[in-house]
This record gives C-alpha cells, structure tokens and sequence, in this order.
C-alpha cells in the first residue's frame, strides 16, 4: 500500500483547485475509508469528485466513490450551494448560479436544445 494522502491534504487539494463546496464530502470519504486503503489522489474530473486509491480493489468502496462523484454532481464546487454541470471556458465544473458567470451550457437544458445562458438573464442564443 502506497503512502496515501491524509484528509488536511485532501481537502488542500480540493480546496485550491475548486473551493470550498466539496469539502464536506472529501471529510465522509475519509470518515468511510477502509484501513487498508489509501487516497493517493483527490481532484476533479468531469464535473465530478473524484479519488484515486491503493489498492483499487476493494468493490464495495470504489461504488460508494462512484456514489459520492453522483452526488458531487449536484453540489457547487465552489460553496456548496445546489449546483449543475456546466460547460465554463471548455471545462467541465459544477456550479451554482452565483458562480457561474458568463456564457455556459447547463446540464439542465435539453440536449436537443441545448443553449448558451448569460446568467445576468439578459442574452440566450444556441449553441
């Protein structure tokens, strides 16, 4: 089992990549974590939450993690507040309204019409 990282550095990762808004989640990983697993990573991907572990094999945590990346899906990286997927200059986040400025796809709006929403509510255009 590879040195892991403790939950201070954790949440220092999350915390300067994202904000604040996960932290509470990376603190129940850590309050869940098996003994005989280490977090080598926290960061994240797509949007969502995400650890990288040693070893990879134990099933039962790796689907709670994946249970944890849903959940990060509806939580605004940034303060916690509810939150959607969106598209913000190329990259993946999730966010609230409040920060979320400027032009993104929202994961809200059908893909069939999926649109560009300025979030001062002044400008809507397809995308």
């Amino acid at each position: 089992m590879a040195n892991g990282l403790t939950r201070l550095q954790a949440r220092e990762a999350i915390r300067d990549t994202c904000g604040e808004g996960w932290l509470p989640l990376v603190d129940e990983v850590f309050e869940n974590l098996p003994p005989h697993i280490s977090i080598t990573c926290a960061f994240q991907k797509w949007g969502a939450l995400r650890f990288d572990l040693d070893p990879r094999n134990d099933t039962a945590f790796t689907d709670y993690l994946d249970e944890v990346a849903e959940r990060s899906l509806e939580i605004c990286e940034a303060c916690g507040a509810p939150g959607l997927e969106m598209i913000i200059d190329s990259w993946v986040v999730t966010r609230c309204d409040l920060h979320s400025a400027g032009w993104v796809w929202r994961s809200d709006q059908p893909d069939s019409e999926a649109q560009a929403v300025a979030i001062s509510g002044a400008q809507v255009g397809n995308v």
